[in-house]
């Protein structure tokens, strides 16, 4: 019992921490990286086993959340169906249909394109624009569809558009492509439209986004997600936009939960690096802790009393651990690496 006290005191015990200065350079590593993947244990598990909450509580995706009344007859009359992931209407020749609900004064456009009219439309365009320019690149002919779609259904002529884009270089095609919008290619004129768009074998969720990120708009979609659902067996819009921004809680958990490790790994791999770095210049000539793989051991051994308690906190006060253990970690190690470099052997 007493060797398992003093082990630990050595973690507080800068004479202790010390000790580990010339731990092997693979086993430092080896502690950041179980660090880095504990670290996004708690973060993942509030993202992937209750994605229900983003929808819930996100300004934006909760307007689809908890859109109200009854479903509309044309919908219930096209009998809207998810089958083996492939979205079927009993109406066969149905283009584009598009249904209009009203939440706290944001439009939610529910949108059906079963037959994929849009991109069956695009493809012959891609046809038309090959035949005029033969020789032209593909990348770029691909690029401008959509945008030679969405400016024929504005009354331009089709040859007209083609020619401008035409005239175009690919990366200003793209940057204008990265600005069309669903509600442009719909034909809803609201800049503000949520949009939940329902192609063959995909869905996709669109809302304004209020910020720096880029357009100001942001969309997901998701492909074979959905098995099988049955419109004519809901009892109203709420139970049927649930299903579907639920769906979006997943995707949008999926890649938070990704970039959340990417934060980790930059936490407890890069930071560390870079921290040591600092401390190797600034501490070299204060004592006898003088290379860098020196402080690189210590600050490994440093950080695994701040990385224990944000693992803990992240699961009982449902935040961001790594935002705790930076925090922790900065001011715990660099005390006890400066208290450590002015200890003499």
């Amino acid at each position: 019992m007493y060797q398992i006290k003093d082990f630990l005191y050595k973690f507080f015990n800068p004479k202790g921490l010390k000790g580990f200065r010339n731990m092997s350079i693979l086993v430092a590593i080896l502690i950041f990286l179980v660090e880095a993947f504990l670290l996004f244990m708690p973060i993942n598990y509030q993202y992937t086993k209750k994605p229900e909450k983003f929808t819930q509580e996100n300004d934006y995706t909760k307007t689809f959340y908890n859109l109200e009344g009854d479903i509309k007859e044309g919908m219930k009359t096209s009998n809207y169906k998810m089958q083996n992931y492939n979205l079927v209407s009993s109406d066969d020749t149905e283009g584009i249909k598009i249904y209009n609900y009203v939440n706290n004064d944001k439009n939610v456009y529910i949108i059906f394109d079963v037959n994929n009219t849009v991109s069956k439309a695009v493809f012959d365009i891609d046809d038309v624009y090959e035949a005029r320019y033969p020789d032209e690149n593909k990348t770029k002919v691909a690029y401008s569809g959509l945008l030679i779609y969405y400016d024929v259904n504005r009354g331009i002529d089709i040859n007209d558009s083609i020619d401008s884009y035409h005239n175009l270089s690919t990366d200003d095609i793209i940057d204008k492509l990265n600005n069309l919008r669903y509600y442009h290619i719909y034909g809803l004129n609201d800049e503000n439209a949520h949009v939940l768009l329902f192609e063959k074998e995909c869905m996709y969720i669109e809302f304004p986004y209020e910020g720096s990120y880029i357009n100001n708009s942001i969309d997901y979609h998701a492909c074979e997600t959905l098995k099988n659902f049955d419109i004519n067996n809901m009892n109203n819009i709420n139970e049927f936009s649930k299903l579907f921004t639920l769906e979006f809680g997943k995707i949008y958990a999926k890649n938070s939960s990704f970039v959340y490790f990417g934060t980790a790994i930059m936490y407890s791999i890069i930071y560390p690096i870079l921290l040591a770095l600092v401390l190797y210049f600034i501490l070299r000539r204060r004592g006898s802790v003088k290379r860098f793989k020196e402080h690189y051991a210590i600050l490994s051994i440093t950080s695994i009393v701040p990385f224990l308690i944000a693992f803990i906190f992240a699961w009982i006060i449902d935040t961001k651990s790594s935002l705790i253990y930076l925090g922790l970690f900065s001011i715990y190690s660099i005390i006890m690496s400066y208290t450590i470099s002015g200890i003499n052997d």
